[in-house]
């Protein structure tokens, strides 16, 4: 059986014309104005139509397409540093052909000559190019992000039917291909997940990848995100201007620029004995009937806060406001 050394030149001939196939049918349907999924879609169907329905394996697939199921079942048995394909079509492939009465005809069916004069060397290359068809008729929809790419920017130079490891959109031939038509955009990522039935699922996420700068912004946005009220504001200033609550500076620092503007106060309308704002903000809520309101306030402010930023503040807000709710049981 010396011819099956040749293996990997009758799938390497196959695979060609199936890949020439492809991008010539692809290139018919861009010039026809069809979107990808179609295109994708109705290659799949002309590459069954072409090389799958008319394969021996498949026309008589009652006698061999337990061979097929045969064949790709068989190379777990074998080391992958061997010529797996080699030595499945050598042992498991030849002993099933030797054993099987292909003699023994069904009724109720046509046979042609090819039945009849069937010789193993070209059962085993119609078996080589059914299996090479029937990747990529599958290759087609498993890895049609990448087929979407090639067809919408008309590039084949590297176009191809290789299997890649995990999804699609994390192999560096699509990186590559989506970066270079895409300079300015983010590279889409597929993330694994597992489903409610245990089956493996992906999520594709384009979210931007920020840059130090950009993260920077992101967290000055969200330190100026919480929307105080005015009495909110006050009770804070309060906080960060008086040195007896132990609040450390830097803490403090940020506080005084997460507050942002102070709409509506009279700070700058009135003198300091005159003004409410002032008082609020020089000797906090602690004055008499006003502990309820006060702890009101400081609850809205610790909701607002970011505990993991704001620690101390938060610590002692709750102190205060314990404190307040002591003397109002007294």
């Amino acid at each position: 059986m010396e011819f099956l050394k040749n293996h990997k030149q009758i799938t390497n001939q196959e695979n060609k014309k199936l890949k020439e196939f492809a991008i010539k049918t692809f290139q018919n349907y861009k010039s026809e104005g069809r979107s990808p999924e179609y295109a994708i879609e109705n290659t799949r169907s002309l590459i069954w139509e072409n090389f799958i329905e008319p394969n021996f394996i498949n026309k008589y697939s009652s006698h061999f397409e337990s061979f097929y199921t045969l064949f790709w079942r068989s190379f777990d048995n074998y080391d992958s540093n061997a010529d797996v394909p080699y030595l499945v079509l050598k042992n498991e492939i030849f002993n099933k052909y030797r054993e099987t009465d292909l003699k023994k005809k069904l009724n109720n069916r046509q046979y042609d000559e090819d039945f009849d004069n069937l010789t193993f060397e070209g059962f085993v290359s119609c078996l080589l190019k059914y299996d090479a068809a029937k990747k990529t008729e599958s290759l087609l929809l498993r890895n049609s992000q990448l087929y979407k790419l090639f067809y919408t920017n008309d590039y084949y130079e590297e176009f191809t039917f290789e299997k890649f490891d995990g999804h699609i959109v994390n192999s560096d031939l699509y990186r590559k291909t989506y970066s270079k038509f895409n300079p300015n955009s983010t590279i889409p990522v597929a993330i694994k997940k597992i489903n409610n039935w245990n089956n493996e699922t992906y999520e594709i996420d384009q979210t931007p990848i920020l840059s130090k700068e950009e993260q920077n912004l992101v967290i000055k946005e969200q330190l100026q995100k919480p929307n105080f009220e005015l009495d909110e504001k006050l009770l804070l200033l309060h906080y960060c201007l008086v040195d007896k609550y132990g609040i450390p500076l830097t803490e403090r620092a940020k506080l005084t620029c997460l507050l942002g503007p102070f709409d509506g106060t009279d700070l700058f309308e009135k003198s300091s004995d005159n003004s409410n704002s002032y008082k609020k903000i020089s000797s906090g809520y602690e004055r008499k009937g006003s502990s309820i309101n006060t702890r009101i306030i400081i609850e809205n402010i610790i909701n607002k806060l970011d505990s993991k930023i704001y620690k101390i503040t938060i610590q002692t807000l709750k102190k205060h406001s314990y404190k307040l709710k002591s003397e109002e049981n007294q």
